[in-house]
């Protein structure tokens, strides 16, 4: 694989610090390609979602200009010792549309506890595209590129209380609720843990 091509062009333009995060274009799945998000297609969040009725979908996603200030946030996080991440289109690999996104991210170069070890994880599929274990398929892609291109093995990720759909599904994934474990738990959030072995 190879470093997608935004990063390069970013690093080139930054006059200070540089990339301290480096993310790889990810592999194909069964079902599913991938593209990154980069400040050329963010407009593809909001073909997503910009009609689709669910409550839970972030409000970022609805319009150009909050899309624009959200892929601009997820660009610079490489360049940040903390909260590094990047996002991936999901596509179908026979109509080539677009279905969702999928989000990696947290990444810290701090050492202590399990921080090096961990990141989290999140996704939005399209409500045309739901209830077809896409997210499914491109979740468990997502974790496997982590633990052998990053060496993770905790996986976190949080949703709403209220949002069913999005708990059942972390628990299928064999996550556990851990809302005793981190700050973030509570408060109409439930946080979720998924421990695995580093894949070499």
């Amino acid at each position: 694989m190879e470093e997608t091509d935004f990063f390069k062009e970013y690093q080139l333009k930054k006059k200070e610090g540089g990339v301290r995060h480096h993310f790889l274009n990810l592999n194909d799945s069964e079902r599913l390609s991938y593209e990154t998000l980069t400040n050329e297609n963010y407009s593809v969040l909001v073909d997503l979602f910009s009609h689709d009725k669910s409550p839970f979908l972030d409000k970022r996603f609805k319009d150009l200009e909050s899309a624009k200030k959200y892929a601009d946030e997820v660009l610079d996080s490489v360049y940040t010792g903390k909260y590094g991440g990047c996002d991936y289109f999901v596509k179908e690999k026979i109509s080539g549309k677009y279905v969702g996104v999928i989000h990696l991210f947290d990444f810290s170069l701090e050492v202590f506890s399990d921080v090096p070890n961990r990141c989290t994880i999140g996704f939005a599929i399209s409500e045309p595209f739901r209830k077809k274990y896409y997210a499914t398929e491109a979740i468990n892609n997502l974790i496997k590129y982590a633990q052998v291109n990053h060496k993770k093995s905790k996986f976190l990720a949080i949703t709403l209380f209220e949002n069913v759909p999005a708990n059942s599904f972390l628990q299928s994934l064999g996550m556990k609720l851990r809302n005793d474990e981190y700050i973030y738990g509570g408060n109409g959030n439930n946080y979720y843990v998924l421990k695995t072995e580093i894949i070499n």
